[in-house]
């Protein structure tokens, strides 16, 4: 079940871990990409069309920031 305060909770997160990171760093492009995903499927699930967005990708995502 895909839902809007998980995504908020995972946002959350990753715009801490970006605060963190220097601006330089190798694995901020990964850490942005996964912020922009995330903005993606929680826009998705407002919208009502959670289906949309493929499980496994989901649950990696959520898994990787909770």
């Amino acid at each position: 079940m895909k839902g809007d305060v998980e995504l908020a909770d995972v946002l959350a997160a990753i715009e801490r871990r970006l605060t963190a990171m220097p601006d330089g760093d190798a694995a901020r492009a990964a850490v942005l990409r996964d912020r922009d995903r995330a903005s993606l499927y929680r826009a998705a699930v407002d919208a009502g069309r959670g289906e949309l967005i493929r499980d496994d990708l989901y649950d990696d995502l959520v898994a990787r920031y909770s």
